[in-house]
């Protein structure tokens, strides 16, 4: 899920939040602390096997968008849109590497400096030069106390965004290894037309200007944007004529797919499943999401600063059932990042090694030992809390639901009582006023294996600093693991070392109960294919890894 700081959160924001903790995903890539190679052509990416031909007209369905056409608004799923038309300096690509756009290359000579070369020929869709005055205004509006962005938290370490001649200079407060991460989730806008639209920036009557492969020419907030082709595109020709993304509903996204008026889905909904299967001209692929459904404990008050209280429950939560039954083969959880998030950065062997470990400590699901753990607690009665759930995200009752039998075995009665959106958030993430149990499914904002630990685990992510730490967990030891990672390079290995030591120390202390690793699952017609999906789809150019198929 994208992170910023309370002070900075509306509602809306909040739920921009809310869709990147849903839908994130997998480390993939090196690069931050190297040069990127320069580059005339645009960025290369991966394409399935067709016939190579233009597509028409793209029909899709997105689980969110934002309320504004602006790149201060778009996180995780929503950037899959807003980066069509307001593209980055750098490319996710789908195979983890980061690939030159704006930027024609890139440079870190130092841990807290990064240079960018714009590219140059470049133009806006009306014509205009872009220019680094462009990147800058673009790269500020995320920076500073009184920034509006849901993104602001990636800013953070950002001390100054400078032009020199062709070159975008970043001077960061502290090291930051992710960084170059940021960048490529980060669109640059026309800062002329920003300034002359104003607050009406980004709305249907005005829109946005970017430089994109794809043009915005019509956006309802929260539902719907439809993009034309961009034919004076600086790279390679954008092979989609036409796209329309819209946020549907489950019926009406299987309705859609039944009809043909649906050409693909993403995040696809797990209890829909069976239905898209059944369809014979529509063609399902999944990965693994870097994401962990979680039930969050306030380790800070009471009741759940009684760590024998919060291993009673963690041995009442049926781990495998939930991933079995409600999630549809998903994997159980017994830390808070799946394994694959080491992908390229350890050898498998040891990664297995390391999760062997990481389950030992995770309480395994046996009611005995749950009443024994209880028994131990200053709760040996048992308690009644209530846990919030959203129907935006229905796996969160149920899984709730599930859990609650095996806890009513033991004498924990948990209430689940569905509320709206706004009431979840603020009180989950923003204000931390929950009876101290609430479940959630948090994602990486990004490709780094420390986003998740460093977001859930860090105490300066307790409020009023920050809010994704929603156990309210405090370790200096802890804290210091994650202050020696960021003084390593992305691609350090020894970040990855130090990630399973900050894993392992939340094992010992519990602030969080890991259920399950979700899958992220996309839906096409088999009149096309669609390469190299993954996780992190919506930082890629997906439209290139879609053809028609022979």
């Amino acid at each position: 899920m994208t992170i910023f700081n309370e002070p900075r959160v509306n509602r809306r924001q909040a739920l921009a939040v809310g869709g990147a903790f849903t839908l994130s995903g997998l480390l993939a890539a090196c690069g931050g602390g190297s040069s990127g190679q320069a580059s005339d052509a645009g960025p290369a990416t991966a394409v399935a096997g067709g016939s190579g031909k233009q597509i028409d007209a793209l029909s899709i369905s997105v689980p969110q968008l934002g309320d504004l056409l602006h790149t201060t608004r778009a996180v995780g799923p929503i950037l899959g849109i807003t980066l069509l038309g307001m593209e980055p300096l750098v490319l996710y690509q789908p195979d983890g590497s980061l690939a030159p756009n704006l930027a024609e290359s890139w440079e870190q000579p130092s841990l807290t400096r990064y240079v960018f070369k714009l590219r140059r020929g470049v133009r806006f869709w009306d014509g205009s030069p872009l220019t680094p005055a462009d990147v800058v205004a673009s790269f500020d509006v995320h920076v500073g106390r009184s920034t509006e962005s849901a993104s602001a938290s990636y800013w953070t370490s950002v001390e100054r965004v400078s032009a020199r001649g062709d070159e975008i200079v970043v001077e960061l407060a502290a090291p930051d290894p992710a960084f170059i991460y940021t960048v490529a989730r980060t669109g640059i806008f026309s800062a002329a037309f920003a300034r002359r639209r104003g607050d009406k920036l980004g709305s249907p009557s005005v829109l946005n200007l970017g430089t994109g492969p794809y043009r915005f020419t019509a956006f309802t907030p929260l539902s719907r944007v439809r993009l034309e082709r961009n034919d004076g595109y600086w790279g390679r020709a954008p092979p989609i004529g036409r796209i329309d993304a819209q946020v549907l509903n489950q019926d009406t996204l299987l309705l859609g797919v039944q009809s043909g008026e649906v050409d693909a889905a993403f995040a696809l909904p797990v209890s829909q499943l069976k239905s898209f299967t059944s369809l014979p001209d529509f063609a399902l692929q999944n990965v693994p999401d870097a994401a962990v459904y979680k039930f969050n404990m306030v380790v800070d008050r009471a009741p759940w600063d009684d760590v024998h209280l919060r291993r009673a429950f963690a041995h009442a939560v049926d781990r495998e059932a939930i991933a079995r039954g409600v999630l549809n083969g998903a994997d159980p959880a017994t830390t808070l990042e799946p394994p694959t998030t080491f992908d390229g950065a350890l050898p498998r062997s040891e990664v297995d090694e390391a999760y062997a470990e990481l389950a030992q400590l995770m309480p395994a699901y046996d009611l005995d030992k749950a009443r024994q753990e209880l028994a131990q607690s200053r709760y040996p009665d048992g308690i009644k809390t209530e846990v919030l759930v959203m129907a935006s995200d229905p796996n969160l009752s149920a899984i709730t639901q599930t859990a609650a039998q095996g806890a009513a075995e033991i004498g924990i009665k948990i209430d689940v009582r569905e509320v709206d959106e706004n009431t979840y958030i603020n009180a989950v993430y923003l204000r931390h006023t929950t009876d101290g149990l609430s479940i959630d499914n948090f994602g990486a904002g990004g490709p780094d294996l420390l986003n998740i630990p460093d977001l859930t685990l860090n105490s300066r992510n307790i409020p009023p600093t920050g809010f994704t730490n929603v156990a309210n967990y405090e370790s200096a030891a802890v804290d210091e693991l994650l202050a020696r990672a960021s003084r390593l390079r992305v691609d350090d290995a020894r970040r990855a070392q130090l990630a399973l030591d900050v894993l392992r120390r939340a094992g010992e202390d519990l602030p969080y109960v890991p259920v399950a690793f979700p899958k992220v699952y996309l839906g096409v017609k088999r009149e096309y294919a669609y390469a190299g999906f993954n996780a992190f789809w919506w930082l890629n150019r997906w439209p290139d890894q879609i053809v028609a198929q022979d």
